[in-house]
């Protein structure tokens, strides 16, 4: 059973050789650049498939850093021809990867991704708040890890995601963001990664 299967999800495009070439691709650049990332190449995969499978026009990133997998949405969206990725960070430098945006502008340009992402400089808690509702279709969460911050963070993806989907990382390594996780419901995908999923059309099939 895949993913979509498995959660309910719309299947759109399957991944084929050219994804493999274009993964191939990222994973090479990812040890070249020093893969010193927050998510794994598994989960990585994961994101690039999901994204490939849900083909969204806008998506919306929390917690970018050094880019990884930012790099990896913008490659799913490019691949479908369509999509905007808007990446918010405030840019504080936690785990000293990142302090700018210009890292992971750097890691886009490389693989010719720059046009598919907007970053925005901002803290979540009050950028997210001011988004309307339903307005993006896939919200990736991977940002504040206080027990506060990681509740806030879900329960406005899951407005800004109204119809859509939302992925939560850290699941397996944060008790915090497992907790404000499974206060809303939704799906630990940990067969697939350390997501948690939650998404609007499994309300439909309950």
């Amino acid at each position: 059973m895949s993913i979509t299967q498995e959660y309910n999800l719309p299947a759109g495009p399957s991944v084929n050789a050219e994804d493999v070439r274009i993964i191939s691709k990222l994973l090479r650049t990812d040890l070249e650049l020093g893969d010193k990332g927050g998510t794994s190449s598994a989960e990585r995969m994961m994101v690039f498939s999901l994204i490939r499978m849900l083909a969204p026009t806008s998506v919306l990133e929390v917690g970018v850093s050094g880019g990884f997998l930012t790099c990896w949405i913008a490659a799913a969206l490019e691949r479908g021809r369509k999509g905007k990725l808007t990446s918010v960070d405030n840019w504080s430098g936690v785990g000293g990867i990142a302090k700018t945006d210009a890292v992971a502008a750097a890691r886009l340009e490389k693989h010719g991704l720059r046009h598919r992402v907007e970053f925005v400089t901002a803290d979540s808690h009050k950028y997210l708040p001011n988004l309307p509702a339903d307005s993006y279709d896939v919200v990736i969460i991977d940002g504040d890890h206080t027990a506060d911050g990681a509740t806030a963070d879900v329960r406005e993806a899951m407005r800004i995601a109204a119809n859509g989907v939302v992925l939560v990382h850290d699941t397996w390594l944060s008790p915090v963001v497992r907790k404000a996780c499974e206060d809303h419901g939704g799906f630990f995908a940990d067969g697939h990664c350390g997501y948690w999923l939650w998404n609007a059309r499994q309300k439909e099939k309950e």
